[in-house]
């Protein structure tokens, strides 16, 4: 019975065999990138910003400004919702409460302005019909990252139950406040429970804990290496702390899809009776397309939140390009 040998096939490219030549050199280059990378990512979360909704340079931006330019106006995005536990809030007691409370609201350094259904009797909606709930509106002036870093300290001391009232916080800077803040442990928490479980499953897939690691450690790669990007972004314009999340969620799916496409090209060589250079150089040059054009179309996608003003879009975009180019 005659031997079958496996046929070569077509010589893979010189890239492909040039990384082979040079691994130890392409290896040691990733190490030293992820050591610095690291010191780098390390101080991005402090680095990062909170945003705002808001279109740099349209006309309500600039109408907004001038208001507070010149009459010192602007928007409420603080605000107390008030409470009457029994009766109304016509009641002289309960009044007096509220203009208490609302007084030393007006006291506190960071708040610029206090409006009630009392000094501000124009304002429509400031008290509900059956009138037991009425809302005191501030405005705290500065940044998003300074007013919600404000809202931190002031949200706890007026969430509260004092005589007949019910004293809750809220307004737009609150609620992205908490959003943020929840946004941050979920990256951690995302962190403990996707990595573990992901690799699970390329251990069931691949029954091979080498082949299991490499889509996790290319993954993290990319997220450490964006990270410290982003950091770098930080010091020269407005980043979002909603970037980590894309960073995760990007940086860790690319990292899995495209391992399993080399690692799934590199097993099939082998399986056609190549050397184990010889199979990564095939890996490369076939695989390794795929990965790149891929690679390009999510970037580019991605780049294309850069056309708009607002730092909130543009943030995903710098994550999204630096994922793609270091996964």
């Amino acid at each position: 019975m005659s031997n079958v040998v496996a046929q070569p096939l077509a010589s893979p490219g010189r890239f492909g065999r040039t990384l082979v030549r040079r691994r130890w050199a392409v290896i040691t280059g990733g190490l030293i990138i992820l050591i610095l990378g690291g010191l780098l990512a390390s101080g991005t979360l402090g680095a990062l910003s909170l945003s705002r909704f808001e279109a740099p340079g349209s006309e309500s931006r600039l109408a907004a400004n001038e208001l507070l330019d010149t009459f010192d106006v602007g928007a409420a995005n603080m605000l107390l919702l008030i409470t009457v536990q029994e009766g109304t809030l016509d009641r002289p007691a309960t009044t007096l409460q509220v203009q208490e409370v609302a007084e030393r609201l007006s006291k506190e350094p960071s708040v610029a302005t206090v409006e009630t259904p009392w000094n501000s009797p124009g304002k429509i909606g400031m008290v509900s019909a059956d009138r037991r709930h009425a809302l005191i509106l501030a405005r705290l002036p500065g940044s998003a990252t300074e007013t919600r870093s404000l809202m931190a300290e002031l949200s706890p001391r007026y969430t509260m139950q004092t005589g007949n009232l019910s004293i809750g916080v809220g307004g737009g800077d609150e609620v992205f406040r908490q959003v943020g803040a929840e946004a941050a442990r979920d990256f951690v928490r995302a962190e403990i429970i996707i990595f573990p479980g992901v690799f699970l499953l390329l251990l069931l897939f691949f029954r091979n804990v080498a082949a299991a690691v490499l889509p996790i450690a290319v993954g993290l790669f990319a997220m450490i290496s964006t990270l410290a990007a982003l950091r770098l972004l930080a010091s020269a314009t407005e980043v979002s702390t909603f970037a980590l999340n894309l960073t995760l969620v990007l940086g860790l799916g690319l990292g899995v899809d495209y391992g399993l496409f080399v690692l799934a090209r590199f097993r099939e060589a082998r399986a056609d009776g190549r050397t184990v250079p010889e199979a990564v150089a095939v890996s490369v040059a076939t695989a390794g397309k795929t990965v790149l054009f891929s690679g390009i179309t999510v970037a580019a996608s991605l780049a294309a939140l850069l056309v708009f003003p607002s730092s909130f879009l543009r943030s995903f975009a710098y994550a999204g390009v630096a994922v793609v180019m270091f996964g």
